[in-house]
């Protein structure tokens, strides 16, 4: 690797990140035949398949006493309800103080990370907005820090079985804890998840997770604990789909992901086209230095490796698109389709045809062909290490200071592997968009010119290759102060940098051609300053009433997986490539009136300057695969939270929470735009989508909650209404030149954005909590969600980026109906 880093403080952990290379390649789009779509229409963030919270919520839990935060964390969990709309990745997640967000995608995977370790991560310190924390300066969104030390666990053994008709059927639990001599303290904790089939038809779930950690306490100043773990985890997804697929089918949970295919032996099983699996194995060294009772030093170094892949089916020449809810396989398709129609009345003739797929392959062999059908699998592993140092002194009575250092690298190894031949016999790694437009013996088809018309076989990496590499440093300092009886303040500053570059590993033949670009090697570094102050006052007006008042200003690097023009094979960034800003400010009303009734109204206001957000899709009119970035976003996120608890009597509270937003888009963009097949073509419009909303959040949220407690009894009943969620919408639908959309003037003239309705959803739970002899204890829960099993309520959904949005109608997701979960735990 020929790039050098100018953090110098950083070179020794990217020497060590650098060890861990492995020679794979990325993620490629499919290819088709020109007169049908892509494979792969829409980007990840769009299908949000997954059924963790990694890309679009996260969790406030650690909070403690804050009702609203209590049922945005679980009883809007339904709705993927989003806090103050923000992005995770405006949320850090810190373990044992040491932050392990994913800085390429700036998010953290809960389900990868932490998945099924439930017990060990029970102890979670967090702040919500910009509140002040000791652990981290945090985000707009706050901050999680999980303490994962044995002798801060619980100790003892805990059995935990569960069974549910979520994504998962069963679940076992095993955690252990315990105090060896010389002050040794270590944990063990393991747990099995596991769905034949989930909720939705042709998914399923197979997920182990485990935990060791030994800590030993030196002395009143020092302890040292060593951690690791891991939640290897393989799933099935379930896909969105039309108004039309879900009709014809009779169910809202329909899935076009899978299909019956007929084995050797002549059993036929369900096989999902759609399986992801991931493994991100991590190790902990932490330390912790207490100099006295009033100063703490706290340091710890991470090493996580993410190993994370998701197939999916490719087709190409002139293969017909093989999923089943593709618009001309559809009933409604041409105002009313009878053959269509006949076909979706019979359960295999609406799913994939897995056994027509292996016939065609195998037909294509005695003609030498290459295959015409495929499953490849896209990886995208990610080798991290990060270094976080924080000091806590009490200066005075009245005065504290938190301080610290991230230092933090990653290299992330994205590629693309031949998963399934579908029974052909080879298949020729080219560009099939650069086939049909320069022709199979052009240098421009060749995906690897250092190994041109390379046969692939089952296992190989294809298609694209790269690495992107990013390094972070920073450091913080923060001051509280409660110097007055009446008056408590806080205020803090970050600052550091940000770097990153693109290693290409394949040569393609499309921008060998582009002037001035390449594909192999290392790209140009970009480098980023990054820039954070917050402060924040609370105003005692009464010993029961509180005013608080937060503001923040922040500059930080956009994230390195929006900063490339086509990252799958050209070195080349974006134009217009800026750091994001952000101005927040957050006020909060807490009061108390009488002896029984507590309550906390919130409003916040961020406005987010120079977003930077890339997507792609496949262009029907140039029939290839388009690459969109868009710059210079402006956004503005604004809204009240509001929660009231009314204490009835000792052992009965009624709880009322409600969240009212506006998340929209405040300006109108510039879109660059790339081709697959020539490189050297790109493109710059207006976007007009100002007034246009973010996607898939409810903007209103509302929630009414009944708890009563009788002699380690426990009951509750919960009313949910939901409200104002907004389709994902398709900028190619809104620029310049695109008459069916928008005029000279930039107004749209087909639709706006689409705004879907949710409604109630009735949820209840009844537990029991025994206590046994010799410190001994049973808990049994039974929570039921959508008692009234309504399956019409849709999450949210997103235009196809398709120009004719009448043919290519929108998809959407729905709420599970009826739902259950049984919890027993057993400690001793």
């Amino acid at each position: 690797m020929k790039q050098r880093t100018r953090f110098t403080l950083l070179g020794f952990l990217l020497a060590a990140g650098a060890s861990a290379q492995e020679v794979i390649s990325s993620q490629t789009p499919t290819v088709v035949n020109p007169t049908d779509n892509s494979a792969f229409t829409i980007s990840e963030s769009q299908l949000n398949d997954d059924d963790d919270v990694s890309k679009s919520v996260f969790s406030a839990t650690g909070v403690k006493d804050d009702p609203f935060l209590d049922a945005a964390s679980y009883s809007f969990g339904p709705m993927r309800f989003q806090l103050r709309g923000y992005d995770s990745q405006y949320n850090d997640i810190l373990i044992n103080g040491v932050k392990f967000n994913n800085i390429e995608l700036g998010r953290f995977n809960y389900t990868g990370v932490i998945g099924g370790l439930n017990d060990v991560t029970r102890n979670e310190d967090a702040t919500y907005g910009l509140q002040a924390a000791r652990f981290g300066f945090g985000q707009i969104g706050g901050a999680s820090n999980y303490n994962i030390r044995p002798s801060q666990l619980t100790q003892g053994n805990k059995l935990t079985l569960s069974g549910s008709n979520r994504s998962y059927n069963l679940r076992a639990a095993f955690t252990h804890t315990q105090a060896l001599a010389n002050n040794y303290y270590i944990t063990f904790s393991t747990s099995y998840r596991w769905a034949d089939k989930g909720y939705v038809d042709g998914t399923f779930y197979n997920a182990f997770a485990y935990f060791f950690a030994i800590e030993k306490v030196f002395n009143t100043q020092h302890r040292l604990s060593l951690s690791t773990w891991g939640a290897p985890t393989e799933r099935a997804q379930q896909g969105a789909s039309t108004m039309d697929a879900y009709k014809s089918s009779g169910s809202n949970f329909y899935n076009p992901n899978w299909g019956y295919q007929t084995y050797n032996d002549g059993t036929r099983k369900k096989r999902n086209q759609r399986v992801v699996t991931n493994f991100e194995p991590s190790v902990l060294l932490s330390h912790t230095w207490t100099f006295n009772k009033k100063s703490s030093l706290t340091t710890g170094l991470a090493f996580k490796y993410t190993k994370y892949a998701s197939t999916a089916l490719g087709w190409y020449g002139n293969a017909s698109d093989p999923r089943p809810d593709y618009y001309k396989y559809l009933p409604g398709y041409d105002g009313g389709n009878e053959i269509n129609a006949a076909n979706w009345d019979t359960e295999d003739g609406r799913q994939i045809d897995w056994d027509r797929l292996y016939q065609i392959n195998i037909r294509n062999n005695a003609l030498d062909g290459s295959a015409l059908y495929n499953m490849e699998k896209r990886h995208s592993d990610q080798a991290y290490l990060s270094l976080n140092s924080t000091f806590n002194s009490d200066l005075t009575s009245r005065l504290h200071l938190s301080t610290g250092i991230d230092v933090s690298t990653t290299k992330g190894m994205h590629y693309k592997t031949l998963d399934d031949l579908l029974g052909a016999n080879y298949f020729v790694d080219v560009d099939k968009y650069a086939t049909r437009e320069y022709g199979s013996d052009s240098e421009k088809a060749q995906n690897d010119l250092d190994n041109p018309n390379r046969v692939i076989k089952e296992g190989n990496t294809f298609g694209y290759n790269y690495n992107i590499f990013v390094s972070k440093v920073s450091g913080w300092a923060q001051v509280e102060s409660n110097t007055t009886s009446w008056m408590s303040s806080f205020a803090g500053i970050k600052a550091g940098g940000t770097e990153m570059w693109r290693e290409g590993l394949m040569r393609s033949g499309r921008v060998n051609y582009a002037k001035g670009e390449t594909s192999k090697g290392d790209s140009k570094t970009k480098y980023f300053a990054d820039f954070a102050a917050k402060i924040g006052t609370t105003f005692r007006l009464h010993s029961k009433h509180t005013l608080t008042i937060n503001a923040t200003a922040e500059q930080r690097a956009p994230l390195a997986n929006n900063v490339f023009i086509n990252p799958q094979i050209n070195n080349s960034y974006i134009n217009n490539l800026r750091t994001e800003k952000i101005l927040s400010v957050d006020a909060s009303y807490k009061f108390q009136v009488l002896s029984f009734i507590t309550g906390k109204v919130t409003g916040y206001y961020t406005r987010f300057f120079d977003q930077t957000e890339i997507e792609n899709f496949f262009n029907d009119d140039l029939s290839t695969y388009i690459f969109q970035s868009l710059t210079g976003i402006q956004k503005e996120h604004k809204g009240l939270e509001a929660s009231l608890v009314v204490n009835l009597a000792s052992n009965l509270k009624l709880t009322g929470v409600a969240s009212v937003a506006s998340y929209r888009y405040m300006n109108n963009p510039m879109a660059q735009w790339s081709n697959e097949y020539n490189t050297e073509e790109y493109e710059s419009k207006r976007v007009y989508i100002k007034g246009y909303h973010t996607n898939s959040t409810p903007e209103t949220a509302t929630s009414i909650a009944l708890d009563y407690s009788y002699k380690g009894w426990f009951f509750n009943v919960t009313g949910n209404w939901y409200d104002r969620i907004f389709v994902d919408f398709a900028p190619i639908r809104r620029t310049t030149g695109n008459e069916l959309y928008v005029d000279a003037s930039g107004n749209s003239v087909y639709e706006q954005q689409q705004m879907l309705h949710g409604g109630w959803m009735l949820d209840t739970s009844i537990g029991k909590y025994i206590r046994l002899k010799k410190g001994k204890s049973l808990s049994i829960n039974l929570s039921m969600s959508n008692l009234t099993n309504n399956e019409n309520m849709r999450t949210g959904g997103y235009e196809q980026n398709r120009l004719d949005g009448s043919k290519y109608a929108n998809k959407y997701y729905y709420a599970y109906g009826l739902n259950g979960f049984l919890n027993v735990g057993f400690k001793f």
